[in-house]
C-alpha cells in the first residue's frame, strides 16, 4: 500500500522548514520592565551598563514573536507572537484540521463501500 500526501499539504512541507530559526544569538536588550535608567544601560551614547535594576531585562524579539512588560506584573517580560503570526498558525490548523476530517470521511466511505 502506498502512502500518499494530500496535495495541500505540499506546500506546507515546503513552507515548514522556512520557519525555523537558522540561528539563535543572543543580543543585548535596550529595554526592561519597569522601564527605567538601567533600560538603556550599555547602550551606545547612554549610561554605562550597571546592574541593580527593579525589573527583568526583557529579550529582542525577532520577526515572528515580541517581548512586553507583563500586565499583571510589570517586573516580568511577557513572550507574545506577532498578530500576522497568530493568523498564519491558526489558518494553518484549520487546514490541518480540515485535510484530517477529509481524510477521515474518505477512509470511512471506502471502507463502507468495501464491506457491501
Amino acid at each position: 500500500m502506498s502512502v500518499r500526501v494530500p496535495l495541500l499539504l505540499l506546500p506546507l512541507l515546503f513552507l515548514c522548514p522556512l520557519l525555523l530559526p537558522a540561528s539563535v544569538r543572543a543580543v543585548q536588550s535596550v529595554f526592561s520592565c519597569p522601564l527605567s535608567a538601567a533600560s538603556v544601560a550599555g547602550v551606545p551614547g547612554t549610561l554605562p551598563a550597571f546592574a541593580g535594576a527593579l525589573g527583568e531585562v526583557c529579550g529582542t524579539g525577532s520577526f515572528i514573536h515580541y517581548w512586553t512588560c507583563c500586565e499583571d506584573y510589570p517586573f516580568e517580560c511577557c513572550f507574545h507572537f506577532q498578530p500576522w503570526a497568530i493568523v498564519f498558525l491558526a489558518m494553518v490548523a484549520v487546514i490541518l484540521v480540515a485535510v484530517l476530517l477529509f481524510g477521515i470521511g474518505r477512509f470511512l466511505i471506502a471502507m463502507q463501500r468495501e464491506e457491501r
